[in-house]
């Protein structure tokens, strides 16, 4: 469970909008966001790169949908590396910053 001041309904909310029939970006991140078009070049980790940002995001404070946007940011970054390279922070830095 997400560190300190964490509401439970907070949680709910996330888990749900994890488990959703419809995972898009725009629908997880409600009223915001669409993120950047990038060019792909492998496809490899960017769900991993969107939970791991989402899970950072709550770690660092970030409110529930600035999560969302963070790790939506850091699945957007990974589809512009090749293989299997991480995302590049100022990458994630910089989506994030275009979309929040």
């Amino acid at each position: 469970m997400p560190g300190p001041g964490f509401q439970e309904r907070e949680w709910k909310k996330f888990l749900t909008a994890l488990s959703t029939v419809e995972p898009t970006p725009d629908y997880l991140v409600a009223g915001g966001s669409l993120p950047p078009t990038v060019p792909i070049v492998s496809k490899v980790g960017a769900g991993d790169s969107m939970v791991a940002g989402i899970v950072l995001g709550l770690a660092r404070g970030k409110s529930l949908r600035e999560s969302i946007v963070f790790g939506v940011s850091a699945g957007t970054a990974a589809v512009m590396t090749p293989g299997t390279e991480l995302c590049r922070r100022e990458d994630v830095e910089r989506l994030y910053d275009q979309m929040i």
